[in-house]
């Protein structure tokens, strides 16, 4: 029997699964230069209507829909996430591996039609349960840093080429008035093992916004051709077109350089490299580089950042240097151990 038919049955015996940890609550931590931040016990928390703004350099430990229901919607003027991929691995740190149970199936019932229609195609061209419980549960959290960010923010999604599609598609559904503006790819380079299929060298970044978004163009991060510069050297250029020539004699200012594409090759945080140095190593530590040009297209110095799923805190660190404001939060004790050593060794944040 598929997973539809188990699905289906679910559905009729309307299991209710609530959204809470043990304890009932979240566990609170506030990030305070420079001390190390202390935890709140389970259920000592006041935070319970939707009344609460948090501080800059905020680190909490949760499931991000229950922790960012407690806070005043839009307080984010851009939010990075990183979730999961689906692999179907344990990391240690966290636990990728998915089934379609009750709590699945909670889920996919408080997502709109619209998200609920996605999932069900999906199940109809044989995605595996697997997949499908994963995107139920990432819905829900879409829906909690949809209302988080501000109505004109930007919202950026980082998967890998699995399931980018579905992913895209929910955000459609859950994610308006934004849409996407971009889809970015990452790309990198590794070492490459024997396979069977060409190898894999590139994530995906999902850049959802409306026209008013923060948007900043960058220029001189990509070389010009050769051809360009030798034909036309590093100079903006005067042209006659209706003869196709330079006009001789008149150049302008030096050229800053092409705008930045799409495309961007980045390499990854080397295992023994000195950004995973500087704090607890996580296996899934994404480079600041990456993280530098996010927050350069799309965001302002002084402005919030969210990042939902946090995990070895790039995001963080990388945002107090550049003079923003963040709030970090992840369900994963380890990773709240990983950020808070990452911060501490952080020269942005120790001065």
């Amino acid at each position: 029997m598929g997973h539809r038919a188990k699905w289906q049955r679910q559905r009729q015996q309307k299991r209710q699964t609530t959204w809470q940890l043990d304890g009932g609550s979240y566990v609170f931590l506030r990030w305070q230069q420079p001390r190390v931040s202390r935890a709140c016990t389970p259920g000592s928390c006041h935070c319970r209507a939707r009344t609460m703004i948090p501080p800059n350099r905020t680190l909490l430990y949760g499931r991000n829909n229950i922790v960012l229901a407690s806070m005043t919607g839009g307080f984010a003027d851009m939010a990075y996430l990183d979730p999961p991929y689906c692999t179907g691995k344990s990391f240690g740190a966290f636990d990728d591996r998915w089934e379609w149970n009750a709590e699945a199936e909670a889920a996919f019932e408080v997502l709109p039609w619209k998200a609920q229609t996605i999932l069900e195609l999906a199940e109809h061209l044989d995605v595996p349960a697997s997949a499908c419980a994963y995107l139920a549960h990432l819905g829900v959290q879409l829906i909690a840093i949809r209302q988080a960010v501000r109505p004109d923010g930007s919202i950026w999604i980082h998967v890998d080429e699995r399931l980018v599609h579905w992913i895209r598609l929910l955000g459609h559904a859950l994610l308006r008035p934004a849409s996407v503006r971009n889809v970015v790819i990452w790309r990198y380079r590794r070492w490459t093992a024997r396979a069977r299929r060409l190898q894999c060298m590139h994530d995906v970044l999902l850049w959802f916004g409306t026209d008013r978004s923060t948007f900043h163009v960058l220029h001189g991060i990509e070389k010009l051709a050769e051809s360009t510069l030798k034909t036309f050297g590093n100079k903006k250029q005067r042209a006659n077109f209706a003869s196709g020539k330079r006009q001789p004699g008149k150049e302008d200012a030096v050229s800053p350089g092409p705008a930045l594409s799409d495309v961007w090759e980045i390499p990854v945080a080397a295992p023994s490299g000195h950004e995973r140095r500087r704090g607890a190593s996580y296996p899934t530590q994404k480079p600041e580089a990456l993280l530098e040009r996010i927050l350069s297209v799309s965001s302002n110095e002084g402005d919030m950042v969210l990042d939902p799923y946090c995990g070895s805190g790039t995001s963080l660190a990388v945002a107090d240097r550049m003079g923003r404001r963040w709030v970090g939060i992840d369900a994963s004790e380890v990773a709240i151990a990983t950020c808070e050593q990452r911060l501490t060794v952080s020269r942005s944040l120790l001065g």
